[in-house]
């Protein structure tokens, strides 16, 4: 192995879910529109640039753009993304982005979306129906902004044989908007 970590698409989304309903549990069934309430978060539209791997070696790169809207459900922050990889591959899909202050400026940010895949001249994923779910780490910068080291698995979780995955290692910077 080279040293690249993979991780099973249905562990990060299970995961994912757990922090949000433990949060949801904390923080929000407390409030006056109940564990669901709805609420206006800060939206963020980020920008990612990463590499993909699959079986323990390096595939090519990604570029992805993210917007986190100004919608939210509990802690269930809506979310939609698109991204292109330079083996000409395309996904865009929806979900959400679930945020966790971990004291002063950083935090911990979760997601898990569906959506669609071409494979373009890159890994046959096993159909066009892929789900995306992954980890930032992350700190807060002056005015709003955000800068975070993430890592995500994307495949059809089981929807289809094969079911190979890919992992994508990324930087982000997700700036406030209005």
């Amino acid at each position: 192995m080279s040293g690249i970590v993979t991780i099973d698409g249905w562990s990060a989304a299970v995961a994912s879910l757990i922090a949000a309903l433990a949060d949801m549990g904390l923080n929000h069934c407390a409030s006056p529109g109940g564990c669901l309430a709805v609420s206006r978060p800060q939206a963020h539209l980020g920008a990612t640039a990463g590499e993909t791997h699959a079986d323990a070696r390096r595939l090519g790169e990604e570029v992805q753009i993210r917007h986190d809207m100004p919608l939210a459900a509990g802690p269930f922050q809506a979310a939609w993304g698109v991204s292109g990889s330079s083996e000409r591959e395309l996904w865009i899909g929806g979900g959400y982005a679930h945020t966790i202050p971990a004291g002063g400026r950083a935090f911990v940010q979760t997601h898990v979306m569906a959506g669609l895949h071409d494979p373009g001249g890159g890994r046959d994923l096993g159909g066009s129906v892929q789900f995306r779910s992954g980890i930032e780490l992350g700190w807060r910068l002056r005015g709003g902004a955000r800068m975070s080291l993430g890592f995500d698995h994307r495949s059809n979780a089981g929807l289809r044989e094969p079911n190979p995955g890919i992992e994508t290692t990324y930087l982000r910077l997700s700036l406030p908007i209005r």
